[in-house]
């Protein structure tokens, strides 16, 4: 009677079994999901499973009785690097973009597996990508601010022929003009140019400048 008893405790641990997928992430947080039918085993953002000293982590899971058959695979965060595996069973690395996923499985055994790693600090890898497009902003707003400003495409709409002649030459010169200047250089009379001049006055589109004792016709600054 008692080798019966014995025999279907046995069979009953050994009938257990998990196939489970193992998520850590970056925050040392663990979750467990999948098939068992073992006691406890899966879990949701646990923290019992990762011990860490001076930036090394260890992950250890184990179960205190023997798996008829057991499948985990646990995924480490992205960028991490492994330092030592310990598995009661079998096991494989798989890389999968950058994230590496340990593979264990074994039959009729505890499940024990125990991985050291580390994961590079995002604090350092972020700065070291922030500085260098600091100095590319910095160069690209200095160059930008040293190129010549391109000049703004004169408004010549509701001018008569001679405010047109008149503005075409203090834009060609580019520099103030006296009204003797205006004269000599367009051929035309005192009266007109004056005439003109204070046209273009009112519309905005030129000033007088005090140079010496003298005044200069010049654009309008905007």
């Amino acid at each position: 009677m008692y080798m019966l008893i014995v025999l279907v405790l046995i069979q009953s641990v050994a009938a257990q079994y998990a196939d489970v997928d193992v998520k850590i992430d970056k925050y040392d947080l663990v979750t467990i999901t999948g098939e068992t039918d073992y006691p406890n085993l899966l879990a949701e953002d646990s923290e019992q499973y990762i011990t860490k000293v001076r930036g090394v982590r260890t992950f250890k899971l184990e179960t205190a009785e023997p798996l008829s058959g057991y499948i985990t695979t646990i995924s480490l965060p992205s960028g991490t690097t492994i330092n030592k595996i310990e598995s009661s069973g079998l096991y494989r690395i798989e890389n999968q973009l950058g994230r590496l996923s340990i593979i264990t499985f074994g039959e009729n055994q505890p499940i024990s597996i125990m991985i050291e790693y580390t994961i590079p600090k995002a604090s350092n890898l972020y700065w070291l990508l922030l500085i260098p497009l600091l100095f590319v902003i910095i160069a690209a707003y200095f160059l930008i601010k040293r190129l010549p400003k391109k000049n703004k495409k004169p408004d010549f709409k509701g001018l008569t022929h001679r405010q047109k002649q008149i503005m075409k030459l203090l834009i060609d010169k580019n520099k103030p003009l006296t009204q003797t200047d205006i004269e000599t250089e367009l051929k035309l009379p005192k009266s007109s140019v004056s005439r003109n001049i204070h046209t273009l006055e009112l519309k905005g589109k030129v000033e007088k400048e005090k140079v010496g004792m003298s005044n200069k016709i010049c654009l309008k600054k905007e």
